[in-house]
């Protein structure tokens, strides 16, 4: 492995798994105290955030490309932070607007998802600030935030929810818990700022990302909202805790491996080097942890469930099925990096509306004979077919460029 490679997916590896324990302490916590029922209405809620999320990267992780061609940092994250906040607030407002008929659907409430909605504004700073760091290759300090985040949300959850014991604290420890991350991160923030010429390019590479990262929340929050609402907030309960702790498969080369690529196959790109020799480090990477993930998965995760709680056994074989699906996805985690690096957005949402019709066209014509396995299944196929798809293009895109040495996109001017 690359000395570099190896060095961050240390950092990512240490982040993650301090990371991952808050996340799974605090996900006990939350099941003990609301049951079943109570994560089904929380997920539902949760669910509607991750949809409107992909709004943010529409400038985000163009700008990580686009600081390897300019000078002015402080031009390329003011755009962005500029057209995020124009994302973020406005997605907020019609959250809280359409809150009320939207629980009815959802079998959730009003208020948690008025105050999950919240979140969507509060992670400005911090998405802006993971952006700059990610994009100086800084995965000390990133990780750092990043365990300050789950940290935190665990305290929060203690020091607020369990006294309380209601849905509507443990969506305000999350959002506490978001709103002390982006303190951390405001040293990272610039002044808010709009330059026209990255302002066009960000809207045209991200809104592209936009239908990319919709699809993938989709795939993995849409389940526990069509469970909820189709056979009840039990099952969908049920359904988000297998999903949460089969995601794990896709999350840890995720976190470990993309923030790496992204930023390292942009340079090389730019600096005519070899993106090539990127994806193949970075694949044998993702999937090497991925498949120790699900091994992890289908030896534990029947015990793991009993931990929160009784009636959470019973999703074993969906979360073993979700497991493998999402190991799956996780093979094509280091082409759809290179593919953005490339500025192939639009390969990669081909390849992402294709998924996202396969699951959703799976999941709604099975669910009503095959229950949760018929969203499990949607998962395993459309993720086959998505990274299938993704490495069978990479490979192309790279032969056409010459094998390893495609043309760096054009230059931005250096500003003022």
């Amino acid at each position: 492995m690359d000395r570099q490679l190896s060095s961050f997916t240390s950092y990512n590896l240490i982040g993650f798994v301090v990371s991952t324990t808050a996340g799974f302490i605090g996900g006990i916590i939350i099941a003990r105290l609301v049951g079943g029922r109570g994560v089904g209405v929380i997920a539902s809620a949760w669910a509607l955030v991750e949809l409107a999320k992909p709004w943010g990267v529409l400038s985000v992780v163009p700008s990580i490309r686009k600081s390897y061609e300019s000078v002015d940092g402080s031009r390329v994250f003011g755009t962005s932070l500029t057209l995020h906040l124009a994302a973020m607030v406005p997605a907020f407002a019609l959250l809280a607007a359409l809150s009320a008929p939207l629980a009815g659907v959802l079998n959730s409430t009003w208020s948690v998802i008025v105050i999950s909605g919240s979140t969507l504004v509060a992670v400005v700073p911090a998405s802006i600030g993971l952006a700059y760091l990610d994009s100086q290759r800084d995965f000390a300090r990133r990780n750092l935030v990043v365990i300050v985040t789950n940290v935190s949300y665990l305290a929060f959850l203690g020091v607020l929810s369990v006294p309380l014991g209601t849905v509507e604290s443990i969506a305000g420890a999350n959002l506490l818990s978001i709103v002390v991350t982006s303190l951390v991160c405001l040293r990272y923030v610039p002044r808010p700022r709009l330059d026209p010429a990255l302002g066009s390019y960000f809207l045209r590479f991200g809104l592209r990302l936009v239908v990319i990262m919709f699809v993938g929340q989709m795939v993995l929050w849409f389940g526990a909202v069509i469970a909820t609402a189709r056979l009840g907030a039990t099952e969908g309960g049920i359904y988000r805790v297998a999903s949460a702790l089969a995601y794990y498969a896709f999350l840890l080369p995720d976190y470990a491996v993309s923030t790496w690529t992204l930023p390292t196959a942009s340079s090389e790109v730019v600096a005519r080097g070899d993106p090539a020799r990127v994806l193949r480090q970075s694949t044998l990477t993702s999937v090497g942890l991925s498949a120790l993930m699900l091994a992890a998965l289908v030896a534990l995760g029947g015990p793991v469930l009993g931990i929160y709680g009784t009636e959470f056994k019973a999703g074993y074989g969906v979360m073993v099925l979700l497991s493998a699906g999402f190991f799956l996805n996780a093979l094509g985690i280091s082409a759809t990096s290179l593919l953005y690096s490339l500025e192939r957005t639009h390969r990669v949402m081909e390849v992402a509306i294709a998924r996202g019709a396969v699951f959703l066209a799976l999941s709604f014509i099975l669910i009503p004979s095959h229950g949760l396995w018929a969203i499990a299944w949607a998962v395993v196929v459309s993720s086959g077919v998505s990274s299938v798809a993704l490495i069978a293009i990479v490979t192309s895109e790279l032969k056409g460029a010459g094998g390893q040495r495609p043309k760096p996109a054009g230059q931005l001017p250096a500003g003022p």
